[in-house]
């Protein structure tokens, strides 16, 4: 199958498809603009943004469409040239923002020991995926875990970036997400 076609299929699903956006809350309200509904349109647009690289990253996997990066929000809801750009897997799936509790910080959650005995202890839960290994990191004060979470995960968007040869401005751009 025709790797745009591909990525072009996704994005309609996710901005289309009522199914889909049921069965992902998230994307309920998401739409794509009219160009994109071609996919000549769309792949033009994917041409344009490789700029002669290829459309797979150095570990063989395909590039996806991310439409939240480069929004100053908490994501977009459109996929278009203008919200969009192409991130290798593996750091579109870093960048997805784990939350255990409405009432803590992204990456953060309560040990049940700390439940169970009505002690605050707080966990940061972060996992490289450049090698694979998961960091958990107890904490006494939800600040101490949010800070921790923060700086580690500022390390590893600079990995990121270095391994996959990102440009600085989405270095930049991950910096925002990480940092809101």
């Amino acid at each position: 199958m025709c790797p745009y076609y591909s990525m072009w299929y996704e994005v309609l699903r996710r901005s289309l498809s009522n199914r889909y956006k049921r069965e992902n809350p998230s994307y309920e309200g998401v739409s794509v603009c009219s160009e994109w509904l071609h996919l000549s349109g769309f792949k033009n647009w994917v041409l344009s943004e490789l700029k002669g690289q290829p459309l797979y990253d150095r570990d063989g996997c395909r590039l996806e469409v991310d439409k939240d990066l480069s929004y100053t929000g908490e994501g977009s809801k459109i996929y278009s040239p203008e919200t969009c750009i192409l991130l290798p897997r593996t750091v579109n799936r870093f960048l997805i923002q784990a939350k255990y509790n409405d009432s803590l910080p992204v990456g953060i959650s309560i040990t049940s020991r700390g439940k169970r005995l009505n002690i605050p202890a707080y966990v940061c839960r972060i996992r490289n995926p450049l090698t694979g290994k998961e960091r958990s990191t107890s904490f006494s004060s939800e600040e101490e875990a949010k800070d921790y979470w923060v700086k580690e995960k500022i390390k590893i968007c600079k990995d990121l970036c270095d391994y996959y040869h990102l440009p600085d401005e989405v270095y930049r751009m991950m910096m925002s997400k990480v940092l809101r």
